[in-house]
């Protein structure tokens, strides 16, 4: 993530100097698949709450926040890669055993993800200050999860993934963007978008 982090700069710095192409992208996502609670790759509940039967949740954070570059390759196909943060909170709500008697019992789970991604996009449709295209990414995710209320901590490394059937660039060299989808960067991420050249 560092060294992508470094690229980036490197690419920003010489866009000044009008050597870099391609496009920068900077964005903000909602409901990605991991705080949907349907991501596969999340941690079993068991593995980070004490509770002994049925459990309702909620969960509420911020993020994922995208930072990514694209280069294009081609008119339609274009290759690059994406930086991810997540944060959120699940809330648990169930029963405990406590001297084999149930309580009630409010878990808090807490959830940090650092993903990196790579992505490639085709682009299907293209006028002067509109471009419409598709795209998939895959790449890995660090997980982090903390139970706050029993001090359960656990760690995870997994594939990290996303696909959105539709895509939507408006502008010129500076413009913005919509992607439609699923998976760690949202159901939809809404953000800025940048013509190095």
């Amino acid at each position: 993530m560092v060294l992508r982090l470094a690229s980036l700069i490197v690419f920003l710095a010489l866009a000044q100097l009008g050597a870099a192409q391609g496009e920068f992208v900077a964005g903000y996502g909602i409901y990605s698949s991991s705080e949907m609670g349907k991501d596969p790759f999340k941690p079993s509940t068991n593995s980070i709450t004490t509770l002994s039967g049925d459990y309702n949740t909620h969960t509420s954070g911020m993020g994922p926040w995208v930072i990514g570059y694209k280069y294009n390759l081609g008119k339609h196909l274009s290759f690059g890669f994406m930086g991810v943060v997540s944060t959120f909170t699940t809330n648990y709500f169930g029963d405990k055993l406590v001297e084999d008697i149930k309580v009630d019992s409010k878990q808090s789970v807490y959830t940090n993800q650092l993903s990196t991604l790579i992505k490639v996009a085709y682009s299907w449709f293209r006028i002067k200050n509109l471009t419409l295209y598709s795209s998939c990414s895959g790449g890995l995710c660090y997980g982090n999860f903390k139970n706050s209320s029993e001090n359960i901590r656990t760690e995870r490394l997994t594939p990290a993934y996303q696909v959105n059937l539709l895509g939507v660039r408006a502008g010129g060299r500076l413009g913005t963007y919509l992607e439609l989808g699923y998976g760690y960067v949202g159901i939809a991420n809404v953000g800025v978008s940048l013509y190095l050249k």
